[in-house]
């Protein structure tokens, strides 16, 4: 692991000089090889603040490396939007900064320890929940009239929809911060009980079930969701959600 981490700092040294060659404000080590709990198979995840290519992957030294450029500006914001702070907030105070010489790295990474949740209107958190709770209530139907029909590949698909965004939206409803979305499965199962934590681990496939179990959790896992979320609804939204629980009660006792 020693080497490991020597061959990391070589390669994100020598890469923070490509990056500021290219007109890089500054660059950053970010993920698990900033939190130190990689391994030699974890991809580097490179933070590049200016205007750059936006996203891309390349393989240096036989490592996974991935490289983000991000405006300053857009740093500032993601720290107001609900969706957006919960992993770029931890992300940024885990970060290593490599090359700052303007001290903008520094700057951005001071905020991040500071903040807290007050910093974003709890209107706005309620919003997002409402929209993306409402919103998923199209994929409950694609998925109860795949089950209806036997398609059991767009069944998964849609399955595995539900299963992946629920816990991601109740990340930002329970106002918890992840470093990655791994973590997002088991803060989620601790804090929403025993019944949640049981229909997304069917929903994963985690147990060994058959798919139509396994669809029928992700089901589950949406009107439980729903329940949670419900007193942020508007009126509207209340009826998309209710049509859609419905949908998903009937069809468990089909």
């Amino acid at each position: 692991m020693e080497g490991n981490k020597e061959q990391v700092n070589e390669l994100v040294i020598r890469l923070s000089g490509e990056l500021a060659a290219q007109g890089a404000a500054a660059v950053i080590l970010l993920g698990s090889n900033a939190r130190g709990d990689a391994d030699s198979r974890s991809d580097i995840d490179i933070y590049a603040l200016g205007e750059g290519p936006g996203y891309t992957l390349r393989i240096i030294d036989n490592r996974l490396v991935s490289i983000s450029w991000h405006k300053m500006e857009d740093e500032y914001l993601a720290f107001h939007a609900p969706e957006r702070a919960v992993y770029t907030v931890p992300a940024w105070r885990d970060a290593v900064i490599l090359y700052d010489p303007s001290g903008i790295a520094d700057q951005i990474k001071r905020h991040a320890l500071e903040w807290t949740w007050e910093e974003i209107d709890p209107k706005r958190i309620d919003r997002y929940v409402a929209d993306e709770i409402t919103g998923l209530a199209e994929e409950v139907v694609k998925l109860v009239v795949s089950m209806d029909k036997h398609n059991w590949t767009n069944a998964a698909a849609q399955r595995s929809v539900l299963a992946l965004r629920i816990p991601i939206i109740l990340a930002v409803q329970k106002k918890i911060l992840y470093r990655s979305e791994n973590e997002v499965w088991d803060k989620i199962s601790n804090i929403m009980g025993h019944k949640f934590s049981q229909a997304m681990k069917q929903a994963l496939l985690c147990d060994g079930i058959v798919l139509t179990e396994s669809c029928q959790a992700a089901l589950d896992m949406y009107y439980i969701a729903a329940q949670e979320v419900y007193k942020t609804l508007s009126p509207r939204q209340k009826e998309v959600v209710d049509y859609a629980c419905t949908i998903a009660k009937c069809s468990k006792t089909n």
